[in-house]
């Protein structure tokens, strides 16, 4: 388990990286001081190299000045191919094996065939050039190389050779080659590799251990919030995670879970209350069914009295019919199942025509209905939806509004949007009951209960009203009226096009 917690994967991570890192680092780091050895010793031996011409001339200028003293011709003095000048380099050679700056360093020279004339140590495999080293000396130029030597009978070493060819009047007049054991920098290199590489694991693995103690404590407070998660059941949802001052992920990760934790909540509580509530919904209508058949087989009945029966039972199955249609068509509205059939159609023409259907009612209880027109409003929405509205409001308010009241419909255009209020002079809605109007199943006090009705027309007037893209408020007094307002926009747009 441990192995696929995301404390392990984010150490696994840090680890991997920090290896890689430190991989990379310690590659270049030992490259960059491999090269900076060499060159350093590239340089050592090229600056040798012109100590030992520069003493070698002047042991030569030295001979050469004696002589002249002694009347002998200046020609006889050239250095190229010259005995004499084979025996004072011999003897340089001889005097200067020992000095401190040919320390670890074999001279050798050469004459302009490339024959050795004299060699501070004695190595059988160096006594002659390969073809590439005298054609580069032939150009005038020095060269390196990487060879290994064998010294009296010690194993092979690595060493490092440079030649260069010393001129006179342009030509070759004898060649210096200075040879130096690597042993001293691969050495050096060796341990540099065990401190980069050698201690790399040990490194990683104590930044592990670091990594591991860090990663228990900055996820010390999602441990919390699992234990938390974990105690949470439907009995106890009110239970809310501690969210830690950290201003970071953690705390929105906390918030978000108690978030969602409250809409879990109140989802649980909007379906114990709409379980209850359909409960007592269907309970009353089945009783009656019952009660009517218990009646009906009693005793031998009249055929008038079973047709009534009948008839009581029909309406009563006719109101489970109505929620069962109404509870699926909310369904559909909550999972956006509701296909729209958006058009351009006259909201001031429609407005007529369902008041011209509510009169009916209005009249039934001598309500004076009054409708205002602001504005010629065309919109664009589903119509059978905005009609099943506005109709359901129109109920509602010659439902709730006593005999000899008034209703008050005005129709106006703000901007790009449609305003209709629908004002009755009813019973009112109380203050705290407000909020909850547009729930299901709610009941504002108890003589709406007595109204006929199923509780769910307020719910389908929001779903309707938000699925067209408007927003439905209310204002209400108890005993003086509620004024429901609407607001649509002229100019439907889907979710599609906005995105």
């Amino acid at each position: 388990m441990i192995f696929h917690s995301i404390r392990f994967k984010i150490i696994l991570w840090y680890m991997s990286l920090l290896a890689v890192t430190l991989i990379i680092f310690n590659v270049l780091a030992y490259n960059y001081f491999k090269f900076s050895l060499y060159r350093h010793l590239d340089n050592l031996l090229n600056s040798r190299a012109a100590g030992v011409t520069e003493s070698i001339d002047t042991y030569w200028e030295t001979e050469k000045q004696a002589a002249l003293n002694s009347g002998v011709r200046i020609e006889k003095f050239s250095k190229i191919n010259n005995i004499n000048f084979a025996k004072i380099t011999r003897h340089w050679v001889e005097t200067k094996s020992s000095d401190p700056q040919l320390l670890n360093i074999i001279a050798q020279i050469f004459d302009s065939h490339g024959n050795m004339i004299v060699s501070s140590i004695d190595i059988p495999e160096l006594q002659r050039f390969s073809i590439q080293t005298f054609e580069t000396l032939n150009q005038g130029n020095g060269r390196f190389e990487n060879i290994k030597i064998r010294l009296s009978n010690s194993k092979p070493l690595e060493a490092k050779t440079f030649t260069t060819p010393v001129k006179e009047n342009d030509k070759i007049a004898y060649i210096v080659r200075l040879i130096t054991p690597l042993s001293e920098i691969n050495a050096q290199l060796t341990r540099l590799r065990m401190i980069l590489f050698g201690l790399l694991p040990l490194i990683i693995f104590f930044t592990g251990i670091g990594g591991a103690f860090l990663a228990k404590i900055s996820l010390a407070p999602v441990d919390q919030m699992i234990t938390t998660i974990n105690c949470i059941t439907s009995q106890n949802l009110r239970t809310r995670i501690t969210i830690p001052n950290s201003k970071d992920e953690i705390q929105r990760l906390a918030e978000t879970f108690n978030s969602m934790l409250s809409r879990i909540d109140n989802y649980f509580f909007a379906q114990q209350q709409f379980i209850q509530d359909i409960s007592h919904e269907i309970k009353t209508p089945l009783t009656i069914i019952r009660g009517g058949v218990e009646v009906g087989l009693k005793k031998i009945r009249s055929p008038e009295k079973y047709e009534t029966i009948l008839e009581n039972t029909l309406e009563e199955i006719n109101k489970i019919t109505q929620v069962i249609e109404n509870l699926l068509t909310l369904a559909k509205f909550d999972n956006r199942e509701i296909s729209l059939q958006i058009k351009k159609f006259h909201l001031n023409d429609l407005m007529k025509d369902i008041l011209s259907e509510i009169t009916i009612l209005a009249e039934a209880k001598n309500l004076q209905i009054e409708f205002t027109e602001n504005a010629v409003i065309d919109i664009e929405a589903d119509e059978s939806q905005i009609k099943s509205l506005l109709l359901n409001l129109l109920d509602n308010a010659v439902k709730y509004t006593p005999a000899q009241g008034k209703i008050v419909v005005t129709l106006n255009k703000k901007d790009s949007l449609a305003s209709i209020a629908i004002q009755d002079s009813g019973i009112g809605i109380a203050e705290k009951d407000l909020p909850h109007i547009f729930d299901r199943f709610y009941r504002a006090d108890p003589s709406r209960h007595s109204e006929k009705g199923f509780g769910l027309g307020l719910s389908m007037v929001k779903s309707i009203t938000e699925t067209n893209k408007g927003v439905i408020s209310v204002e209400s007094q108890i005993n003086k009226g509620t004024t429901f307002s609407i607001l649509l926009p002229l100019h439907f747009t889907s979710p599609a096009a906005a995105a």
